[in-house]
C-alpha cells in the first residue's frame, strides 16, 4: 500500500514538470477570388516577417492550401495565380 502511494505521489509531482512546447505550426485556408469562386493552383507563398523565410505551397483543385511546419512566428501571406 505504501508504494502504491509512493508511485501516485511520484507521477503527481513530476506531471507539473513535464510540457509539451510546440515549435511549429500551420496555416491553411481558401483561396478565392473577388466574386468567391474558388481558384485552384494558386501559389501561396508564406513569408516570416522576422527573418524573411519563405514557404511555398499550392491550392488545390477545390482552391485549399495547407502551409505545414512553419516555425512558430508571424507570416506574410501571399497568393498569385
Amino acid at each position: 500500500m505504501k508504494r502504491t502511494v509512493w508511485c501516485v505521489a511520484a507521477v503527481l509531482l513530476l506531471s507539473g514538470t513535464v510540457q509539451a512546447q510546440l515549435t511549429t505550426g500551420s496555416l491553411s485556408g481558401t483561396v478565392l477570388d473577388p466574386n468567391r469562386a474558388v481558384v485552384p493552383a494558386a501559389r501561396v507563398v508564406a513569408t516570416n516577417t522576422a527573418n524573411g523565410a519563405k514557404t511555398e505551397t499550392q491550392s488545390s483543385e477545390a482552391g485549399l492550401y495547407v502551409v505545414a511546419s512553419l516555425p512558430v512566428g508571424q507570416y506574410e501571406i501571399s497568393v498569385e495565380k
